[in-house]
């Protein structure tokens, strides 16, 4: 989530190659949250010139999380951030492993038993050759090389926000540690359950809550080569099985060495954990989700490697 919460200081439009000169010294801009989106917001600031800290809840940053895709948007965004952030994803992303695949997004094939083919489905691509060029990467990887492109002493951790008040010309900030900053602006990426989402919408305080999707997922990272054992060549590219009630998708990650899993399931009750996005279950009830929808055994097997963490999935 990106909330602007001041009026920000206006400028011009600049090519990558001419980075504005540095504002006035007393401008300073606050990001509160250090997830991939304030990060990524931080290294265009740096190469601007425009003074920032970064104020995060947490005590370090979160290394939790498993494969992220990056789409021609994605990279073009990482281009217009900076020359260096697109060089350094390139030696960490990859995209599906059989030659002449680069610009498949995923093959679409059938959860069901067979995977379509009993009925006469056959495993469907998409992408583009004109503008498309699959591209992922662990969560972990990506991270690493983001932070590196932050001047030391950018983030301050351990601070949550408590309070936000606007002035004239200022937004001052409050922490439950009892600290404050003056700032000129704030920008919220703190994400849905943040403290900027509920200042941002105060007027409408029905919609500050996240509203659950009915829909919710487990998640792993496993082996290549284990998933090779069971899956075969299906394991070399990026995949979604779909069904009317579970899908499943995996694709490579970690230079190739890790596939990632997201099964997802079709929830018409309540979530069952208020305020929190994950809770505990059992293995035998994340194997009862796909079992019960005919769900293909190679399938069943892979999910029977290792237990998956459970999720909700949130609408905004």
């Amino acid at each position: 989530m990106g909330s602007l919460l001041s009026k920000p200081a206006q400028s011009g439009t600049n090519k990558q190659s001419e980075p504005q000169p540095a504002p006035a010294q007393d401008f300073r801009i606050a990001i509160v949250g250090a997830g991939l989106g304030g990060i990524a917001l931080a290294i265009a600031l740096s190469r601007h010139g425009i003074p920032y800290t970064i104020y995060e809840s947490a005590a370090a940053y979160a290394t939790v999380g498993a494969g992220v895709g990056i789409g021609p948007n994605a990279l073009r965004a990482m281009d217009s951030i900076d020359e260096r952030f697109r060089v350094e994803f390139e030696k960490v992303c990859i995209g599906n492993l059989t030659p002449g695949k680069e610009h498949i997004m995923m093959e679409a094939a059938m959860i069901e038993d067979g995977l379509g083919e009993k009925r006469g489905w056959k495993s469907t691509p998409w992408g583009s050759k004109s503008y498309y060029r699959r591209t992922a990467a662990h969560r972990k990887d990506l991270l690493d090389i983001m932070t590196a492109l932050l001047p030391e002493g950018s983030v301050k951790f351990n601070k949550r926000l408590s309070g936000i008040l606007e002035t004239d010309n200022a937004v001052e900030l409050s922490f439950e540690d009892g600290e404050t900053a003056r700032v000129s602006a704030v920008i919220g990426c703190d994400g849905v359950k943040g403290f900027t989402r509920g200042y941002v919408l105060e007027r409408h305080p029905e919609e500050i809550q996240p509203v659950y999707a009915q829909q919710y997922a487990y998640r792993a990272v496993l082996p290549l080569e284990k998933c090779r054992e069971i899956l075969g060549d299906l394991a070399s590219d990026a995949r979604m099985y779909f069904g009317k009630e579970v899908n499943l998708s995996t694709y490579p990650i970690s230079y190739g060495r890790e596939i990632n899993i997201v099964g997802f399931v079709r929830d018409p009750l309540p979530w069952q954990s208020a305020g929190q996005v994950t809770r505990e279950t059992s293995r035998d009830q994340m194997l009862a989700d796909f079992t019960k929808h005919d769900v293909d055994e190679r399938i069943i097997r892979l999910l029977e490697v290792r237990f998956l963490t459970c999720i909700s999935s949130c609408s905004s």
